[in-house]
């Protein structure tokens, strides 16, 4: 994504994601592959300058038993997302680029960990 940021004007914002579908899988996608690619994503973007959203493909393939797999992994994007956004006008500007585009359905706006669902 930051090879082709050059290419687009700057007040369009780019979505990048991870192929959360095969966060199922240890095999697939470790939790360690999940952190360095984020931490790819997230450095390569902000070296580019350009504004950008990280979050998941259209969705996170639902496996019940990895469950805590798949949460694990999306925690772990997430987190690793936010660890590496030192800049506060980074987050400013991505938390007024989320405002607008909220309602899309992507995990890109959660800044803090998703938690256990409900049993009842």
């Amino acid at each position: 994504m930051w090879e082709d940021a050059r290419l687009i004007p700057h007040d369009v914002v780019l979505y990048g994601n991870l192929p959360t579908k095969s966060f199922y899988s240890d095999g697939a996608m470790p939790v360690e592959e999940v952190i360095r690619r984020t931490r790819e994503l997230v450095i390569n973007m902000k070296a580019c300058g350009h504004p950008y959203i990280l979050g998941s493909e259209c969705d996170v393939l639902f496996v019940p038993e990895a469950q805590e797999k798949i949460r694990q992994k999306v925690n772990a994007m997430m987190s690793e997302q936010v660890l590496s956004d030192q800049e506060e006008s980074s987050w400013a500007s991505s938390t007024e680029t989320f405002q607008r585009l909220k309602g899309y359905g992507h995990i890109a706006g959660t800044r803090t960990p998703l938690v256990e669902p409900s049993t009842a």
